[in-house]
């Protein structure tokens, strides 16, 4: 997972991450210290709900976001928005959620 990219631009999600965990979730070498499946229940707690699941006509892993009562969809719509393995989509659907929750931070400030 690309965490200098969510270090550096979702800085409060991050800081929420942190505080979540209850330690600092990011090694000297820039890499998160626990299991990925975890943000599952980190961004349950944050209502913005993850899916990944399998496209059964392409064969491809998918992923959306919804949040909130709302359900509002949140789904990049740039090149590739399938993946060939679910890591690929579930990486793709954290940075996005990271980046979700950061605007979600900022505008409650």
């Amino acid at each position: 997972m690309n965490c200098k990219k969510i270090e550096k631009e979702c800085p409060k999600a991050l800081e929420l991450a942190c505080a979540y965990f209850r330690y600092n979730i990011l090694t000297l070498d820039n890499e998160f210290s626990f299991i990925i499946r975890d943000l599952y229940d980190f961004f349950d707690e944050q209502e913005v709900y993850i899916s990944v699941y399998l496209e059964s006509l392409e064969l491809k892993w998918v992923w959306r976001i919804h949040k909130g009562l709302k359900k509002e969809l949140h789904r990049v719509s740039c090149n590739p928005s399938v993946f060939d393995t679910r890591s690929e989509a579930e990486e793709a659907a954290f940075l996005k959620a990271f980046e979700i929750l950061e605007q979600n931070i900022i505008n409650q400030i």
